[in-house]
């Protein structure tokens, strides 16, 4: 019996710390939408309806666990 697991990501949160050069590097890299744009987030949007939050975190904040980088994955 083929047991075929077929899982697609929905939607992603990441922290970063410059948020109109991440959101520049994701538009061109998924050819995404910019749907909203505020100071400290942006929500971006494929074309097959993947959704990719970012996250703005302060710069000089001490670089431990969850404070940059892949937040969250929702499949």
């Amino acid at each position: 019996m083929d047991n075929e697991i077929n899982v697609t990501v929905a939607s992603c949160v990441v922290r970063v710390t410059d948020l109109d050069r991440s959101v520049a590097f994701y538009r061109d890299i998924f050819s995404c939408q910019v749907a909203v744009h505020s100071e400290d987030m942006a929500l971006l949007l494929t074309s097959k309806g993947f959704q990719l939050y970012l996250h703005a975190k302060e710069p000089f904040v001490e670089r431990g666990n969850g404070v940059l980088g892949v937040h969250h994955l929702v499949w």
